[in-house]
Protein backbone atom coordinates (compact mmCIF):
# COMPACT_ATOMS: atom_id res chain seq x y z
CA UNK A 1 0.00 0.00 0.00
CA UNK A 2 1.46 3.31 -1.07
CA UNK A 3 1.03 6.27 1.23
CA UNK A 4 0.52 9.55 -0.58
CA UNK A 5 2.53 12.67 0.07
CA UNK A 6 -0.56 14.54 1.27
CA UNK A 7 -1.28 11.88 3.90
CA UNK A 8 2.27 12.09 5.21
CA UNK A 9 2.01 15.87 5.29
CA UNK A 10 -1.31 15.72 7.17
CA UNK A 11 0.06 13.31 9.78
CA UNK A 12 3.21 15.37 10.22
CA UNK A 13 1.30 18.64 10.61
CA UNK A 14 -1.18 17.06 13.03
CA UNK A 15 1.67 15.63 15.11
CA UNK A 16 3.41 19.00 15.27
CA UNK A 17 0.17 20.72 16.27
CA UNK A 18 -0.55 18.10 18.96
CA UNK A 19 2.98 18.41 20.31
CA UNK A 20 2.70 22.19 20.44
CA UNK A 21 -0.64 21.94 22.25
CA UNK A 22 0.73 19.50 24.82
CA UNK A 23 3.78 21.72 25.37
CA UNK A 24 1.54 24.74 25.87
CA UNK A 25 -0.59 22.82 28.36
CA UNK A 26 2.55 21.72 30.22
CA UNK A 27 3.83 25.29 30.49
CA UNK A 28 0.43 26.43 31.76
CA UNK A 29 0.19 23.54 34.26
CA UNK A 30 3.72 24.21 35.51
CA UNK A 31 2.80 27.86 36.16
CA UNK A 32 -0.44 26.97 37.92
CA UNK A 33 1.03 24.11 39.98
CA UNK A 34 4.69 24.98 40.63
CA UNK A 35 4.96 22.63 43.62
CA UNK A 36 4.11 19.52 41.52
CA UNK A 37 6.96 17.61 39.90
CA UNK A 38 7.40 18.09 36.16
CA UNK A 39 7.21 14.35 35.42
CA UNK A 40 3.89 14.10 37.22
CA UNK A 41 2.56 17.08 35.24
CA UNK A 42 3.82 15.50 32.03
CA UNK A 43 2.10 12.20 32.81
CA UNK A 44 -1.14 13.91 33.82
CA UNK A 45 -1.21 16.15 30.75
CA UNK A 46 -0.47 13.30 28.35
CA UNK A 47 -3.09 11.12 30.05
CA UNK A 48 -5.71 13.85 29.77
CA UNK A 49 -4.90 14.46 26.10
CA UNK A 50 -5.07 10.72 25.39
CA UNK A 51 -8.42 10.46 27.18
CA UNK A 52 -9.85 13.36 25.17
CA UNK A 53 -8.58 11.79 21.94
CA UNK A 54 -10.13 8.43 22.82
CA UNK A 55 -13.48 10.07 23.62
CA UNK A 56 -13.42 11.97 20.32
CA UNK A 57 -12.73 8.75 18.40
CA UNK A 58 -15.57 7.00 20.25
CA UNK A 59 -18.01 9.81 19.39
CA UNK A 60 -16.96 9.73 15.73
CA UNK A 61 -17.38 5.95 15.61
CA UNK A 62 -20.82 6.02 17.26
CA UNK A 63 -22.06 8.85 15.06
CA UNK A 64 -20.92 7.01 11.93
CA UNK A 65 -22.75 3.86 13.04
CA UNK A 66 -25.94 5.80 13.76
CA UNK A 67 -25.75 7.48 10.35
CA UNK A 68 -25.24 4.11 8.61
CA UNK A 69 -28.19 2.64 10.50
CA UNK A 70 -30.44 5.51 9.44
CA UNK A 71 -29.42 5.22 5.80
CA UNK A 72 -29.86 1.42 5.78
CA UNK A 73 -33.40 1.78 7.13
CA UNK A 74 -34.62 4.07 4.32
CA UNK A 75 -33.51 7.31 5.91
CA UNK A 76 -33.29 10.14 3.40
CA UNK A 77 -30.61 12.22 5.03
CA UNK A 78 -28.93 11.67 8.37
CA UNK A 79 -28.88 15.39 9.12
CA UNK A 80 -32.67 15.36 9.20
CA UNK A 81 -32.67 12.71 11.93
CA UNK A 82 -32.97 15.46 14.54
CA UNK A 83 -36.06 17.08 12.99
CA UNK A 84 -39.69 15.99 13.35
CA UNK A 85 -40.43 15.58 9.63
CA UNK A 86 -38.80 15.26 6.23
CA UNK A 87 -37.36 18.25 4.36
CA UNK A 88 -39.74 20.07 2.01
CA UNK A 89 -40.33 18.20 -1.26
CA UNK A 90 -39.16 14.76 -0.10
CA UNK A 91 -42.67 13.47 0.59
CA UNK A 92 -43.69 14.44 -2.94
CA UNK A 93 -40.69 12.62 -4.44
CA UNK A 94 -41.37 9.40 -2.48
CA UNK A 95 -44.99 9.18 -3.70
Amino acid sequence: MKISQSTISLVLRSSIAAGALVTLLLVFANDVFPQVAFTKLLFTTLSACLAILMMAIAVIYLKANINQFVLRHRGVDTAWLWFARNPPGIDHIEK
